[in-house]
């Protein structure tokens, strides 16, 4: 019955963020795309960090202890 109310609760929300999309979109715009381009900034080095712990983990490539 609790994940029941949850879920319900959740699909809610979702219903009324996509009813107010237009308006929210005008209003957080800017935070959106600083908060989008500081996002992707960071996925650069964690994506480079799993290709290199993955290699040396094969041993294909030794990974520096720091």
């Amino acid at each position: 019955m609790l994940v029941t109310g949850v879920v319900l609760l959740f699909l809610a929300m979702d219903w009324l963020a996509m009813l107010f999309a237009h308006s929210i979109l005008r209003w957080a715009d800017t935070v959106l795309q600083v908060f989008a381009m500081v996002l992707g900034v960071t996925q650069i080095p964690l994506g480079l960090h799993v290709i290199i712990h993955s290699l040396s983990m094969i041993g294909i490539f030794a990974e520096r202890a720091d």
